[in-house]
């Protein structure tokens, strides 16, 4: 049936045709009485956008009995195949102009493990970012079922909001429908359309009861129609329903099913107009639907053959819609957990914690066995999707009934993922337990695969700790596991490489960067041999970040180029934008800003080529960064805002919050320190409202040394003890000693050595705790200076000694420069200015070796008393000129000053040197 198109109609539809072209309005609400007007309008105008050339449409619906989840991810995965598309031929094109776009979406579909709400989101701003100069995308909304859920409301009032630019929304809905009712909603922007009359709905509904009884194969059809209630492809429909499909084809054409039928798509048959026709009672609806009862199991049957042999998006929806029908309990259950792991694969894990959970509800309370492998599906696809606290609950629920039957295996992996979703939430302490336990019942299962596996991942928890020597172990344990029983499989290879990769990180930790290259040169190898261009070009990655370490650029520069080859050849162009962002941080360590800038750059168009929106986040943070150091300080505030609001368009509070941070430093560096304060104290916050404790202790901890600075020191204690007891709750060893030092020093600048000096002990015992031998180099430093400052020349030459010896090991050359620095402060102190002299030279050497400005001058400064004390006048003053022009290149004007004034007082030393000198010889004294 059509609606005549009236001249009120195509007024209204050229009201429509104009809001596309709208600057500022971003959404429209056509509304109906009922459903037929309300759908031919909408086709009508439709139709119009899309002749226009210049609108890109995407068309979604909601049928009737679909869950959130079901049409959500039919909406993404319609998004990413083109089918939501209007029109083929510009989908084609925009394909075409973009060939990445289509990667990019189905990584999104099948890859992400965020919420179907986020990524349907981020799969339109996609599109939309893609689009050509002057093309509008217009989503188009028809819930083709009575749309009352207030969730639903919740969602078209956020999808309003993340709307991206040059994105247009039209949702259509019948006046009964809540969202019609919201008047607060889009009051401005609404359309009431003309209906059919009542003797046209009348007719229609007449015909429609006409047809659905039919005794024929019309009547078969449209009762299967009705009862399905989603679209069905002629050759499914045949096999649910056992007609040919010829007789198919020739129904859809009569003239008395053909109008009971959509037109749009002419590979599938579903219902014009299904809110009319789907039977609202509940009685009519089981009626129909134990008529339908063999076209279920032959439904069942034929989707999960589909699932089995071609995986796809449309199979596992079709099968779950197909289960969300059935009142069978068992059946429900056991098809839920044949096939949750295939769609997780696909992306679906959401739909499939649909599926686990009906069969929960309906599961006989007293069948443990069942519930128990229910509950571990549950927690596994729960996990999956980084619901790490709903994953712990449910295996809560399963581990007692996995443990009453006796499933071993089963209980194995509930252990595993115990220890998986522990260590997402940082809650060490459990994870532990849990990956103990895992590995337990992996040995006795005797499955050498499997104990692999569950130590390397037990290593990465130890590793993410800084319990490094028990990482290694494991990792070695996992390595040799490996090689003995599958060594000569490219699955064991695999494993071999993976291990190594992981001894390397562990040696780049310690700071061994030479284990480290070994170890990342033989994964390298392997990769190599086996042809995995992913794998090689994380493997040049971790060597780019090993050189760069070493200050070795020209080598990370090589590794990163390489890592980004590798990428472009695997298909990842996402990754060889990161390695220019590794090249740029590359730069920016080597204090070349520039070149550090133009590598940000790169990163930012190839990621805003791409449309990844949070990589071009980003490199507007790194150029923020640059900026920053270069004293742009207004710039880095632009980059740091840009950055803000897209994380914040993303739904990415933490990283949005990060932005908040940088902020907060850059007034720092402006020496704005109230302004500073106020960002940390907004960003702290921030952290806390979102639960995320690290964030939180970070930000105590800037706040703490901006207090230090103004000298409010009850405040900065304040902070320090916070976030000490936020890392410690975390098991942040290493942070947690470094907030010790923090008030240790505060207790330095206090004046109160007393209370420092326990600090800076436990802090020791902290970093020895986790094997970290520069924290322990700094802290034995730290108190170096404490006892310095108190006179204790001897013990604090002890401490710096301990210090020095730590840095030579780890060849940290700077952390050498400072101590020499300092050694020959305190052997200036105690008249041995020999030996002060020799520190004071070493340090020298290293730092020019370094092109340290900072530390060059400041060492100069010293040596200059040194030669003073020693009446060297000339070398004091060829120390000092050389610190002055380092002061004036770095802008250090009152350094500089201060320099002058050092040089006048040695020209008056050495004059007055000379004359006692002259008198000397006149009066034969010498």
């Amino acid at each position: 049936m059509q609606s005549p198109i009236n001249a009120q109609s195509h007024d209204q539809q050229k009201q429509l045709l104009n809001f596309l072209g709208s600057e500022t309005e971003k959404i429209y609400m056509i509304i109906a009485a009922e459903e037929i007007g309300l759908t031919e309008f909408t086709r009508s105008w439709v139709d119009a956008a899309v002749e226009k050339g210049d609108v890109l449409v995407l068309q979604y619906v909601i049928w009737p009995r679909e869950h959130s989840r079901h049409f959500l991810y039919r909406w993404l995965d319609d998004s990413v195949s083109g089918r939501a598309c209007r029109s083929l031929r510009t989908w084609t094109e925009l394909l075409q102009d973009r060939p990445e776009l289509q990667r990019q979406l189905e990584l999104l579909k099948t890859k992400d493990s965020r919420p179907l709400e986020v990524r349907f989101l981020e799969a339109v701003r996609f599109i939309a970012e893609n689009l050509n100069s002057g093309q509008t995308l217009l989503l188009n909304f028809m819930p083709l079922t009575i749309a009352n859920d207030a969730a639903l409301v919740d969602f078209f009032k956020s999808i309003l909001q993340l709307l991206p630019g040059k994105t247009k929304m039209t949702i259509g809905q019948c006046k009964g429908d809540l969202l019609a009712g919201q008047h607060d909603f889009c009051p401005s922007n609404r359309i009431t359309v003309n209906g059919v009359g009542a003797d046209d709905a009348q007719s229609m509904m007449e015909h429609y009861y006409h047809c659905y009884h039919d005794e024929g194969v019309n009547g078969r059809l449209m009762r299967t129609l009705v009862h399905l209630a989603h679209p069905v492809g002629i050759p499914d429909l045949a096999a649910l329903t056992g007609i040919d499909e010829a007789a198919i084809e020739a129904a859809r054409s009569d003239e008395t099913l053909a109008p009971m039928l959509a037109s749009d798509d002419p590979t599938r048959l579903s219902l014009a107009y299904p809110r009319l026709f789907f039977p609202r009672e509940t009685a009519l609806r089981q009626a129909l639907a134990g008529d339908m009862a063999d076209v279920d199991q032959n439904a069942l049957a034929r989707f999960q053959e589909q699932l089995n042999r071609m995986p796809g998006s449309r199979a596992a929806l079709n099968h779950s819609l197909t289960l969300c029908r059935l009142n069978a309990a068992n059946t429900i259950a056991e098809e839920a957990l044949r096939t949750y792991r295939r769609k997780l694969d696909l992306g679906a894990g959401e739909i499939s914690e649909v599926e686990l959970q009906r069969a929960l509800a309906d599961l006989d309370s007293k069948d443990d066995a069942m519930g128990g492998r229910l509950y571990l599906a549950l927690a596994d696809v729960q996990e999956h999707l980084g619901r790490n606290r709903d994953a712990l609950e449910t295996l809560e629920k399963a581990i007692p009934r996995l443990e009453e039957n006796g499933r071993r295996v089963d209980l194995q992996l509930a252990f595993e993922l115990k220890g998986r979703a522990a260590f997402g939430l940082r809650d060490i302490d459990l994870a532990q337990k849990a990956f103990d336990e895992a590995l337990r019942l992996a040995r006795e299962l005797e499955d050498p695969a499997l104990i692999a596996d569950i130590l390397s991942q037990y290593g990465y928890l130890h590793f993410s700790n800084r319990q490094l020597q028990a990482a290694e172990a494991m990792y070695q344990e996992s390595l040799e596991c490996y090689r003995h029983f599958a060594l000569n499989t490219d699955a064991g290879r695999r494993g071999v490489a993976a291990q190594l990769s992981h001894l390397g990180h562990v040696a780049y930790a310690r700071g061994d960067f030479e284990k480290a290259e070994t170890c990342h040169r033989q994964a390298l190898a392997t990769y190599t041999e086996l042809d995995d261009e992913n794998r090689m070009a994380g493997e040049w990655g971790y060597l780019g970040h090993t050189y760069f370490a070493t200050r070795d650029y020209d080598q990370a520069i090589q590794a990163y180029e390489q890592a980004a080859t590798h990428d472009e050849a695997a298909g990842n162009p996402m990754m060889a934008a990161q390695r220019y962002a590794n090249l740029g941080h590359t730069m920016y360590a080597q204090r070349e800003p520039e070149k550090a800038r133009r590598f940000f750059e790169t990163a930012l168009k190839r990621y805003q080529s791409q449309g990844n929106a949070s990589g071009e986040a980003a490199q507007y943070s790194n150029l923020g960064l640059v900026k920053g150091d270069q004293g742009e300080f207004d710039r880095a505030i632009d980059y740091f805002e840009q950055a803000r609001k897209i994380y914040e368009n993303l739904g990415d509070p933490i990283n949005a919050v990060i932005q908040t941070v940088r902020l907060g430093h850059v007034r720092r560096g402006q020496n704005d320190l109230k302004a500073a304060k106020a960002h940390y104290q907004d960003a702290m916050q921030q952290y806390h409202d979102l639960n995320y404790r690290l964030g939180e202790g970070d930000t105590a901890m800037e706040l703490g040394q901006v207090n230090a600075v103004l000298k409010e020191w009850d405040a900065a204690d304040d902070h320090f003890r916070q976030a000490e007891g936020i890392y410690a709750e975390l098991g942040h060893t290493e942070k947690q000693a470094m907030c010790l030092l923090l008030s240790a020093q505060l207790c330095h600048a206090r004046g109160d050595a007393t209370a420092a000096l326990p600090l800076l002990a436990d802090a020791v015992a902290l970093y020895e705790k986790i094997d970290n031998a520069l924290g322990v180099a700094n802290a034995a430093f730290q108190i170096g200076l404490l006892h310095f400052d108190q006179q204790g020349y001897d013990q604090a030459e002890a401490h710096y000694r301990q210090a020095l010896a730590i840095f030579r090991e780890k060849t940290d050359q700077e952390g050498v420069a400072n101590v020499l620095a300092n050694l020959g402060t305190l052997h200036f102190q105690t008249q041995k200015f020999d030996l002060a002299a020799e520190e004071l030279d070493e340090a020298l050497a290293l730092l020019r070796q370094m092109q340290h400005p900072v530390g060059l001058a400041g060492v100069l400064t010293n040596l200059s008393y040194v030669h003073e004390a020693r009446q060297h006048y000339s070398a004091a003053y060829d120390c000092l000129k050389e610190a002055r022009e380092l002061y004036q290149k770095i802008n250090a004007d009152q350094e500089a000053k201060q320099i002058d004034q050092r040089l006048a007082e040695i020209e008056r030393q050495a004059e007055l040197s000379l004359m006692r000198m002259r008198g000397s010889m006149a009066s034969g004294q010498i």
